[in-house]
């Protein structure tokens, strides 16, 4: 009895010790981290043709804009390189699955969930990423090709507040990576890289986001704004003998205001309120006087050219005395 006992007991801690060297996946723990995989994964695709649709409508503007290529060409930029990362992170866990299925079938383990007791304890699910990750330099290369696409995202990025929320947000610190993948399991590594791409792919469409409300903001700023309609008053002439017909022309013309918009009669500025520029003047001579109006519009969208609208009218002053 006591040989059965001790025997017992021997056994009892070389399983202890087993489990120790070779830490227990449990069934749920492996059917959660695969269920979060697969919603990670779903989120991306989502987002990602979310992205698709802010990159088609960029094109849009530009198209009708075509000096704002230089933003389509950035947005571009900005896309290649968040590929670039995400292509990084795809590449570390085909590497993991490649280490994982040197000894395991993978028809099996993809179609199969693993409720085999051997296969649940197997060494393996830990010694994948540890072989992938650390015992070669694949983790130290993808931290590099990652912070340099990064840093060539952020080199482009104008918006010093967008910069920090990028940084603090949706960027990967890659510093922390050798500590976050450091004893996972399989599963675990597989769905923290999924989630460090739909990191990515959130971070290329605030950017995307970002370079077009940049365009629109730039494309309001240089449009005339529409304030109102006043009524005018043509008159054919401007002054009238006793005895004549005096016609005029009466309509409805819009007020345009724009901070750039400057009024200018033979040549002197006139202060603007409103879209509306009042001009005074005394006579001091009897006689036709002629008034040159030039309008002056700044357009930044063409590189600050400005456009130049001009119109004269004549006035008769008659001698009173």
């Amino acid at each position: 009895m006591k040989k059965i006992v001790v025997t017992f007991l021997i056994l009892i801690n070389l399983l202890t010790l087993y489990f120790f060297v070779f830490p227990y996946q449990s069934y749920s723990d492996y059917n959660s981290f695969m269920e979060a995989n697969r919603a990670l994964i779903t989120q991306e695709y989502i987002i990602r043709q979310n992205t698709r649709e802010i990159f088609y409508d960029l094109q849009k503007q530009v198209y009708i804009y075509p000096m704002l290529e230089s933003k389509e060409n950035l947005a571009e930029k900005a896309h290649e390189n968040f590929e670039d990362i995400d292509n990084t992170l795809k590449s570390l866990e085909e590497t993991i699955y490649g280490e994982f299925f040197e000894d395991y079938d993978s028809y099996k383990f993809h179609n199969e969930l693993p409720d085999d007791f051997w296969f649940r304890v197997q060494p393996n699910h830990y010694l994948a990423p540890k072989k992938a990750l650390f015992k070669s330099d694949r983790l130290a290369k993808a931290v590099t090709k990652i912070d340099e696409s990064q840093t060539m995202i952020l080199n482009d990025v104008n918006n010093e507040n967008f910069k920090q929320i990028l940084v603090d947000s949706f960027l990967i610190d890659t510093k922390t990576l050798s500590k976050l993948f450091k004893h996972k399991s399989l599963m675990q590594t597989i769905a923290l890289l999924s989630q460090l791409q739909t990191q990515i792919t959130i971070a290329d469409h605030e950017v995307m986001t970002q370079i077009l409300e940049d365009m629109k903001s730039q494309i309001a700023k240089n449009q005339l704004y529409l304030k109102g309609f006043v009524p005018m008053i043509s008159t054919r002439k401007s002054t009238v003998k006793k005895g004549e017909i005096f016609e005029a022309d009466i309509f409805a013309t819009a007020i345009f205001t724009h901070d750039s918009l400057k009024y200018f009669i033979n040549d002197e500025f006139i202060p603007m309120k409103n879209g509306v520029a009042n001009y005074e003047f005394i006579p001091i001579s009897k006689g036709k006087k002629l008034f040159n109006i030039r309008v002056e519009y700044n357009n930044a969208l063409y590189k600050g050219k400005k456009r130049t609208y001009r119109e004269s009218f004549e006035v008769s002053v008659a001698d009173c005395d």
